[in-house]
């Protein structure tokens, strides 16, 4: 497998800043969770020899693959199912997610990107409450009055 250069750091601020604009608390939690797990496989596949921060890239890179499809482990494919199901549906659906995500992997890799647009919070609905029922008094002994 060729190697490609892969810049972490730009892709975790990257894609971190846009996860932190959602303002979803889930969502945040899933991309902490991440970073957490890709620290932890970082520690735990370093090669003899092979500096901490290589085989943090190599982790990173790793991730981007597997949101790429290509083969990885079921941990990694794991880690970004998980992520994108805790992303709002609203940014799924438009495709704001894979272009952020896509874009972030970009810029990690040297390639010119534009900027990845700010997530806008998808705001509730807000409808009109229905008015409550008259209350009604039902007897213990079965019957209603009204």
């Amino acid at each position: 497998m060729e190697k490609i250069r892969f810049n972490d750091k730009v892709f975790k601020d990257r894609l971190g800043a846009w996860v932190t604009a959602t303002a979803d608390p889930d969502f945040g939690r899933s991309w902490e969770v991440v970073l957490g797990c890709l620290a932890v496989h970082a520690k735990l596949d370093r090669q003899d020899g092979q500096s901490a921060a290589q085989s943090k890239r190599e982790a990173y890179q790793d991730f981007a693959l597997a949101f790429e499809g290509d083969e990885a482990t079921y941990t990694m494919v794991g880690m970004v199912h998980e992520f994108e199901q805790m992303c709002p549906m609203g940014l799924r659906e438009d495709g704001s997610f894979e272009k952020a995500v896509a874009d972030a992997i970009s810029a990690a890799r040297g390639e010119e990107v534009e900027e990845t647009p700010t997530p806008v919070k998808q705001r509730a609905v807000s409808r009109p409450a229905k008015p409550k029922p008259k209350p009604k008094l039902e007897l213990l002994e079965g019957g209603k009055h009204e």
